[in-house]
């Protein structure tokens, strides 16, 4: 197991260093030299684009109430290459240098907000597509049955929303099925999610 900051960085990288090969991968907070900001910029109206695009570690799926990215699925290509795993808390999440604590999992520590709707799965964040973001399981502990490819669903009420995937999946959501936002952080050019509205034939909400 890595216990110091060059053997993070070392081992947590895609193209794990040879020489961590076989390890776990302990990535802590204090190891950040600032603190991870990211900026979202998300669609204030979803525009739903008839063809879902699957979730990708560029962005990730959204962000949490707590602020946390929830990330796309984890490198499982380059993780079986090396052998290397870098493993979650009890939360879902864990630590890197480049975005500090992220979630790649929901499993019930993150804030979560009530639906408008009385037993349905609570909101936890917003997707980066602009679409609610609930838990998987409503107040009977039952998943919804009716989801589509993208583990969204339209109820009256609540508008077409998603809930998180099982945590054993790799992916808290597989695909957005609006027009994604984006994210940029640190010296990134700022991202402009009306890029997203307008490949779809759509103006953003503040050219309307």
């Amino acid at each position: 197991m890595t216990d110091t900051l060059e053997g993070c960085r070392a081992a947590a990288r895609p193209d794990v260093a040879e020489e961590y090969n076989n390890y776990c991968v302990q990535c802590e907070g204090d190891y950040m030299e600032s603190p991870a900001t990211k900026t979202y910029v998300v669609p204030v109206v979803p525009v739903m684009t008839g063809d879902p695009s699957p979730v990708t570690d560029g962005f990730g799926a959204g962000v949490a109430f707590s602020g946390a990215r929830i990330d796309g699925p984890a490198p499982r290509d380059a993780i079986l290459d090396a052998h290397t795993l870098a493993p979650f808390d009890d939360c879902g999440g864990h630590v890197n240098l480049g975005m500090g604590y992220h979630y790649h999992a929901l499993t019930g520590c993150s804030t979560e907000v009530e639906a408008a709707v009385e037993a349905h799965a609570p909101i936890v964040g917003i997707a980066l597509d602009g679409h609610m973001l609930h838990a998987r399981f409503d107040a009977g502990s039952s998943e919804p049955s009716d989801l589509d490819a993208c583990r969204g669903q339209a109820v009256e009420g609540l508008g077409y929303h998603y809930h998180a995937g099982d945590p054993a999946a790799n992916a808290v959501l597989p695909c957005l099925s609006a027009a994604a936002g984006c994210a940029n952080g640190g010296t990134e050019t700022t991202c402009d999610a009306t890029l997203a509205l307008a490949a779809h034939g759509r103006r953003g909400p503040r050219d309307e």
